[in-house]
Formats: structure tokens, C-alpha cells, sequence
């Protein structure tokens, strides 16, 4: 298991999978960690699934909502599986006002 944590991002690597964990408010001022973590996790020849969890993620503009779309598209193109977990009280609100819970796989 590998781990790295930038600011408001953190990445690990395990058994194929790659996890993306939001920390606190992701905004423009910070979106560029998320995308710079979703890159190196991607980047790993062994990782089969891309996660993003945001169970510590209190806050998601319009960027960081940008990022999610990004991820999930990458991961798309790279024949990787992709899901958002833990999506909880403003994000989980955002996800769905937004309907891209209609578009991201998103777990609970």
C-alpha cells in the first residue's frame, strides 16, 4: 500500500486500487491536487478501479464537481472502473441537485 497525501488530497494505492480521499472544502483554489492525485493513481499499471472518497469532503464547488467528471472520464478512456463513496450531507446534496449521481457511479 502506497499513500500520499497533498493539502486537501490524499492518494493510496492497495490490491489494484487506486483511492482518491477529499479532504475538507475542494474549490479552485485546490482542484489542481485532485486532479494531480487522479493522474498519479491512474498512472499505476496495477490499478483496475479508481476511487474517490469523500467522507471527509465538507464542501464541492463547481470545479471540484468538474474534478469527479474528469476522474470518472479517465478512467473511462483507461479501462478502469471508477465509483464515488461516501458522499455524505452537502456533497451527496450537490451530487444529486447537480444529477450527476445519474452519471457517476456513486456508493454509499
Amino acid at each position: 500500500m502506497r499513500a500520499e497525501t497533498n493539502g486537501h488530497v490524499s492518494l493510496s494505492t492497495d490490491s489494484g486500487t487506486a483511492t482518491v480521499a477529499l479532504h475538507g472544502e475542494i474549490d479552485l483554489a485546490n482542484v489542481m491536487q485532485v486532479d494531480r492525485c487522479v493522474s498519479q493513481g491512474l498512472a499505476q499499471r496495477a490499478v483496475r478501479l479508481l476511487v474517490i472518497d469523500l467522507a471527509a469532503c465538507t464542501y464541492l464547488d463547481s470545479t471540484g464537481l468538474g474534478a469527479l467528471v474528469r476522474a470518472y472520464e479517465r478512467s473511462q478512456r483507461g479501462g478502469c472502473g471508477f465509483t464515488v463513496k461516501h458522499a455524505n450531507g452537502v456533497t451527496r446534496r450537490v451530487i444529486e441537485a447537480t444529477e450527476l449521481d445519474r452519471v457517476l457511479p456513486v456508493e454509499d
